[in-house]
């Protein structure tokens, strides 16, 4: 604000619109930089009459002008500003730095190592700071141009090179890291380590267990394994480094572990002061990555949804906030507003999208998404599009808003560079059309789903839920090849994720009403090793409708038996669990466990979610309860059935739920015993 109104007042002073370039520069709006550079350059111009000497201004003001014509993609423009310098003979070192760099995005590749090579004569007459960006510069510009061998003879040529050894072990460390399978054959460097500073020696670090990634075996994507565990001896000698635990929890998102969001969040230090964001990502990308990358619902307040996941993370209110937070105090960070909205829309899905909530989402996205169309479209910024395009068709889908929804997702598929994977977007237009009726589009963008196809799990049980939806035959079986091709790669949990395919199989049979089959494939999804507690009650839930189905008691056995292991495993009480596992005992014939089951289900869940039904069965809880003898009672009065007469409860259930008959039956016999 101070900068805008110094530029108001002094409109003719060159230095205000530079402070103002600088200003914006930082803050990554680079064609609002360049005008104010341009600006500042005119101002020095109109002022060539006076006595004051505008020569070393005129120098900083157009070295500005040309970094931020290159940070904008401008690289002619660049390098023009510097033969211009270069023709007055100002271009200093921090000239040649930016006049090679063009020249190199220019691919000028010859002139590019030649002005580097007249930056490397300066080395000696540079201050340490100066010397040791520049360095980094030459190698690495050697290396991007001609390879290792150039940037390792660069090295060795290198005028005063003893002065340079701490900054020589991070830049071989870091060009070491970007070819690991040709390492820089480099004398030991005679540095001692004592003298070795810490924060050196964390870049360098962190460089080989990136290099240790880098060289592993799949060529699609990190191999991680290698770079993890070697930060996790790194993390022993340097405990409070954050530098190496940001890198820690960037490879643990990047390796696919079923678990890997939760571990990333406890190695991860967040800090409500400063933080470093140094590494792969910030802290605050890896609390925004770990909050919406787990499959499980991860709430501390069971108001809307209850929790399942069995690490029981969290945090997701505090990594809301700390996002809310990084936003105020940085405005400009697009970046972060990005990973705000993903925050949000993971509580949005928690809440089942309530209004207000998607409101604000969709004012959110259209911010990021208008901001993101002056960037450059490089891939990064293309598959943000891509994601946020898409959440925005799913909360039209969720508001019934069916014909934005379709309109969304196509332009999602629009954005979508040849790399982005756009399988997701074919599935949300298949889904957006089930939910339509239009079976013949929901059949075009099906089978598109499984052309693009996709290395996610997910997204094949997805597909799979929709198959039966889509009225398809679901004897081939193409989903189940590829999903068992992405169960297969390193860093999946198989288990898991066979429990979850057969539990999608499960569903689609229960909606064709084939029980049969429905029950077989929830039986092979609680045989996997691990099951989840939800996969177990769902399994007695269907064990139960079975035998009532068909009277056939055997699969009350059963069902008893899985929704036991359900309520067991489960961290938290599940609600419904001990409700169903209550009338499976009761039919068993187990009066005691009837009881017990029932008093479960009561403290299960929050007291203003109660159902009707719970309170139905605590009117026959208690009418149990009434016909204990007077001996007994003492120990009754504890319970949570003696709080109320069963008529009361009664009263409860017929209140919350007026058009069952069956409880306005019970109240007939309740008044005419």
């Amino acid at each position: 604000m101070a900068v805008r109104q110094a530029v108001q007042r002094a409109p003719h002073y060159p230095e205000s619109h530079n402070i103002n370039g600088l200003v914006a520069e930082v803050r990554s709006d680079f064609q609002s930089a360049i005008a104010s550079y341009q600006q500042a350059k005119f101002a020095l111009d109109m002022m060539r009459r006076s006595k004051l000497d505008n020569r070393y201004p005129f120098v900083d003001v157009s070295l500005n002008l040309a970094r931020s014509l290159c940070k904008a993609g401008l690289a002619t423009d660049a390098a023009r500003e510097c033969e211009e310098l270069k023709t007055k003979g100002l271009l200093n070192v921090d000239g040649l730095q930016i006049y090679a760099f063009a020249l190199w995005k220019l691919g000028r590749h010859d002139e590019a190592l030649s002005v580097s090579r007249n930056l490397g004569e300066n080395l000696p007459s540079m201050k340490q700071e100066s010397a040791t960006g520049a360095l980094g510069f030459i190698c690495t510009l050697a290396y991007n141009i001609t390879g290792t061998d150039s940037a390792a003879l660069v090295i060795h040529t290198l005028p005063g090179q003893p002065s340079y050894n701490r900054e020589l072990k991070f830049i071989i460390s870091a060009l070491d890291a970007l070819q690991p399978n040709k390492r820089f054959q480099l004398p030991q460097l005679s540095t001692p380590p004592r003298l070795t500073s810490y924060e050196v020696m964390s870049e360098v670090h962190s460089n080989i267990a990136l290099g240790k990634a880098i060289g592993g075996e799949s060529n699609s994507c990190l191999g991680v394994e290698g770079g993890l565990s070697y930060l996790k001896k790194v993390l022993h000698m340097y405990p409070d480094c954050s530098l190496v635990r940001n890198h820690l929890g960037s490879l643990l998102l990047s390796g696919g572990d079923w678990t890997a969001s939760h571990k990333a969040v406890r190695v991860t230090s967040l800090s409500h002061g400063h933080t470093s964001n140094r590494g792969l990502r910030s802290p605050h990308q890896i609390q925004a990555c770990a909050t919406v990358s787990c499959y499980a619902t991860c709430i501390s307040y069971p108001k809307f949804s209850f929790p399942t996941c069995e690490d029981q993370y969290l945090s997701q209110y505090n990594a809301l906030c700390n996002l809310q937070r990084l936003v105020h105090q940085e405005p400009w960070n697009q970046d972060a507003r990005y990973l705000l909205v993903l925050a949000i829309f993971q509580k949005a899905r928690e809440e089942k999208y309530p209004k207000h909530i998607s409101t604000i989402l969709k004012r959110l996205i259209l911010q990021v998404l208008s901001s993101r169309s002056n960037s450059e479209e490089h891939k990064i910024v293309l598959y943000e599009k891509y994601l946020l395009l898409l959440l925005s068709s799913e909360i039209s889908l969720q508001s019934d808003d069916h014909e934005n929804c379709i309109a969304q997702a196509t332009d999602a598929l629009r954005v979508a560079s040849p790399s982005v994977d756009a399988f997701f977007a074919h599935l949300q237009l298949c889904r957006a059309y089930v939910v339509q009726g239009d079976l013949s589009s929901s059949r075009k963008q099906y089978m598109k789903c499984l052309q693009n196809r996709t290395n996610t799990e997910i997204g094949w049980v997805m597909l799979k839920q929709l198959e039966s939806r889509c009225s398809l035959n679901p004897g081939s079986d193409e989903i189940e090849i590829n999903f068992k091709e992405c169960i297969e790669r390193k860093g999946s949990n198989p288990s898991k994720w066979a429990s979850l395919f057969n539990l999608a199989c499960a569903q689609s049979s229960m909606r064709a009403e084939d029980f049969a089959i429905a029950e077989k494939a929830l039986a092979q999804a609680c045989a996997e090793k691990d099951a989840d507690s939800c996969v177990l009650f769902l399994n007695g839930a269907m064990n139960m409708e079975i035998a009532r189905r068909y009277a056939a008691p055997q699969f009350i056995t059963r069902a008893a038996s899985s929704l036991r292991k359900a309520q067991q495993k489960s961290q938290a009480t599940v609600p419904v669990v001990s409700l169903l596992l209550a009338q499976a005992d009761g039919s068993l014939g187990s009066k005691a466990k009837w009881e017990k089951n029932l008093r479960l289900e009561w403290f299960s869940w929050p007291p203003e979610l109660r159902p009707a039904e719970l309170y139905f069965q605590m009117h026959l809880l208690a009418s149990q309860s009434t016909a204990v003898g007077a001996p007994q009672q003492k120990q009754q009065l504890l319970l949570p059935e003696t709080m109320q007469s069963p008529g009361a409860w009664l009263l409860r259930a017929i209140h919350q739920n007026p058009s069952c008959s069956r409880y306005w039956k019970a109240l007939q016999q309740l008044v005419y015993v």
